[in-house]
């Protein structure tokens, strides 16, 4: 049996490593193609892929290059499937509900949350799909989010850095006196060298 989970897993490594160098191929001809930069919104299809691993594909993009990312395969009868992964800053769930709205039909069922959705359309109107969704990623998101910088709430002291402070924190984020995730940063001396370590309060 553990062998099988292993063989599985290995199998699925493989798959999970050939679709992310598919997708690599495909944002590279994106980037120094025409306009020579990325879309804002990257909406991904190869008939081939694989669909229990387009969600960690779709991830892996997004965490690659800092913009929402929209993995499909196909679905069979001219249907697509996609898997989204989003940013800060853009709800994913909204933004296709945004453009179900403004394109009725496009969108043949999808559901999802803030940070990872679903959806499912045709295979012909992946081309038409991929460029509203940039559009609309383009006028909701703006330069810091697609950089990647992160922005800090401030810098904790040596002294804060207990569970008291994180319980307080935390109790705060869920009491609802602090209406997004906090990012603070903090300086640690390990080995007589400096890092600046980050950490988001979820």
């Amino acid at each position: 049996m553990a062998c099988e989970l292993d063989a599985l897993n290995q199998s699925r490594k493989e798959i999970e490593q050939g679709m992310k160098e598919e997708a690599m191929a495909i944002c590279e001809r994106l980037q120094f193609g025409e306009g020579s930069s990325l879309p804002c919104g990257l909406a991904l299809f190869q008939r081939e892929w694989h669909q229990g691993v387009i969600g960690i594909l779709a991830s892996r993009i997004k965490d690659k290059f800092h913009r929402p990312v929209i993995a499909f395969a196909d679905g069979g009868d001219g249907m697509i499937k996609g898997s989204a992964r989003s940013i800060q800053g853009l709800h994913m769930r909204d933004t296709l509900d945004l453009i179900d709205t403004q394109n009725p039909g496009l969108i043949k069922k999808f559901g999802g949350h803030a940070m990872a959705a679903g959806l499912t359309i045709s295979e012909a109107d992946f081309d038409r799909f991929a460029k509203l969704f940039d559009d609309a990623v383009k006028n909701i998101v703006g330069e810091d989010e697609l950089k990647g910088i992160l922005l800090s709430d401030g810098e904790l002291l040596p002294t804060e850095i207990t569970l008291d402070v994180a319980e307080m924190l935390r109790a705060g984020a869920h009491g609802g006196r602090v209406s997004r995730n906090l990012c603070l940063m903090a300086r640690l001396n390990c080995c007589t060298r400096n890092w600046w370590v980050a950490n988001t309060l979820r």
